[in-house]
């Protein structure tokens, strides 16, 4: 076996591998789709020589050459910067990849996206995809005799449009937890006035829990989804886009909202309901749990923790999480009572300082965080985040409603709903059922955001001009007039979506699936 030293020493020699090594290439991936064609296999049968007839290359041969060049640019050895640049170059300036494989067409959307190695290959959902390495055979050339170096630079141009198995998994479910924590204080505000209602059932209460829960569901949307994509849109691309995961979410969500639907028709919310919203939840969670993950090497006090025996880390672990969950329960009847006084002394509606103040303040953190993902270039990932939260809300939070109010009053007795109630659940799953629509392509553009914004503060600043829109009618006053109509309007936005994209409906039951469906949408 020839050594490197030797290579490089007898340049003819040098060249001559080189030649060759590139040519085989070239000729296995030719022999190699020629032998896959079913008009080949018909009439050739086994291929063990030249056919007749013209041949041709792939993708492959091509992206393998583009590294050649690449190596060559760079003198020798390449950056990061160097393979995007090559990309952009060579690659993204098609406005539709032609000569490249699933993952490929993905890493040219993420550089075009602004999104930069190793985040472009990380955020890709088809990087488990042999791409990668079909184009890696320059670089073991160039390196022959260096095999570290070889695995060094083998990654930094795998990582345009590739990554380790896994990564994705990991993300839906860490997502998943994320978002339930950052949205435990949403949890124990509704909860404490969902057990002051079971309490007290001639009292307030009752109307405070479903102010908060409605409240805090529409403004996910209304405002945390919108504003992801207006700063991202500023500043990189006039979309977002989900990866193919997040099919699951919107599958679940879907269901959730068909049967929230249900509840203003029954003008009850019964433990029934409460089991079918838990029980999409728990089908939601087995899903993504069931996805491969892979451990990162944890850093901060995720490293300090990692350093443990196993019982010290899980006590750890359990003593944090709860001394977290007794700092926000705490906090949650000061927080409540202080709230609903306050809108008593100021002469503020107490029903709609619980339904958006109280939500503003308790979801502020996750907003923020999602905020600066989509500042940085991640707005899929905030976008996602957010997508999970509205479905925990909209399945687990809803679904404890009920159970709480029942252990509370000792009984059974359904949350019996009054019109004001109904409205505001019937427009939530209105809201939901457009936010589902608009999401079947995984994509979330400018114009989109803007109806989801434009609707949102229309009826929230109804009460505002209610009046005086009826007056100009000729319509006697009836303060819920108008949230039946944005319910209508979602609903028949909805539909038409529905209809237009029945074909990405249909697609939607790949959600179910624990492995992706590789699909690109052009």
């Amino acid at each position: 076996m020839l050594t490197r030293q030797e290579l490089l020493s007898n340049r003819e020699l040098l060249i001559d591998k080189t030649r060759g090594a590139l040519c085989g290439l070239a000729i296995g991936d030719s022999f190699g789709d020629a032998a896959r064609t079913p008009d080949n296999q018909r009439d050739y049968g086994f291929i063990t020589d030249f056919h007749k007839g013209d041949s041709w290359s792939t993708d492959d041969t091509e992206f393998a050459l583009m590294v050649a060049k690449t190596i060559i640019e760079a003198g020798g050895d390449f950056t990061s910067q160097d393979v995007v640049n090559a990309w952009l170059e060579n690659v993204a300036t098609e406005d539709e990849l032609r000569r490249g494989g699933v993952s490929e067409v993905e890493a040219c959307n993420n550089l075009r996206r602004g999104i930069r190695p190793p985040h472009s290959g990380r955020f890709n959902p088809y990087h488990q995809s042999d791409g990668a390495a079909m184009r890696s055979g320059p670089i073991g050339i160039y390196c022959a005799g260096d095999p570290e170096k070889a695995k060094y630079l083998a990654q930094v141009d795998a990582e345009v449009s590739h990554s380790e198995e896994g990564v994705w998994g990991a993300q839906a479910v860490a997502v998943a937890v994320v978002a339930f924590i950052a949205v435990l204080p949403e949890y124990a505000v509704d909860m404490y006035f969902t057990w002051m209602a079971g309490q007290h059932p001639e009292s307030a209460y009752s109307h405070y829990a479903i102010a908060n829960m409605t409240g805090a569901n529409r403004l996910l949307i209304g405002i945390g989804w919108t504003a992801i994509v207006l700063i991202f849109a500023g500043r990189f691309h006039n979309y977002v886009a989900l990866h193919e995961e997040k099919r699951t979410d919107i599958l679940f969500l879907g269901m959730a909202t068909l049967y929230a639907l249900l509840i203003p028709l029954k003008g009850s919310l019964t433990l029934f309901d409460g089991v079918v919203f838990l029980g999409i939840y728990v089908g939601y969670m087995c899903i993504i749990a069931r996805r491969p993950c892979e451990e990162e090497e944890p850093e901060g006090p995720a490293a300090t923790l990692a350093k443990l025996s196993r019982p010290a880390r899980m006590r750890a672990v359990a003593g944090l999480f709860l001394f977290a969950a007794l700092v926000i329960l705490f906090n949650a009847e000061p927080f409540s009572e202080s709230l609903v006084a306050s809108g008593k002394i100021l002469g503020i509606n107490e029903f709609l300082l619980v339904q958006w103040l109280a939500p503003i303040a308790s979801e502020a953190p996750e907003f923020i965080v999602a905020l600066m993902f989509a500042f940085r270039g991640n707005a899929g990932l905030a976008l996602g985040s957010l997508l999970s939260s509205k479905l925990n809300q909209w399945t687990l939070l809803v679904g404890m409603i009920p159970g709480v109010y029942a252990v509370s009053s000792g009984g059974t007795t359904p949350i019996n709903l009054d019109p004001h109630q109904f409205q505001e659940i019937f427009l939530t799953a209105g809201q939901s059922i457009f936010a589902v629509a608009l999401l079947l392509d995984l994509r979330l553009g400018l114009r989109e955001a803007a109806a989801l914004l434009v609707f949102f503060l229309a009826q929230l600043f109804s009460p505002f001009y209610d009046v005086q829109l009826e007056a100009l009618l000729g319509l006697p006053h009836d303060p819920l007039r108008l949230h039946n109509f944005y319910a209508w309007t979602y609903l028949i936005l909805a539909g038409l979506l529905l209809l237009r994209h029945w074909r990405l409906v249909a697609e939607l039951r790949y959600g179910f699936h624990v492995k992706v469906r590789d699909i690109v949408h052009h």
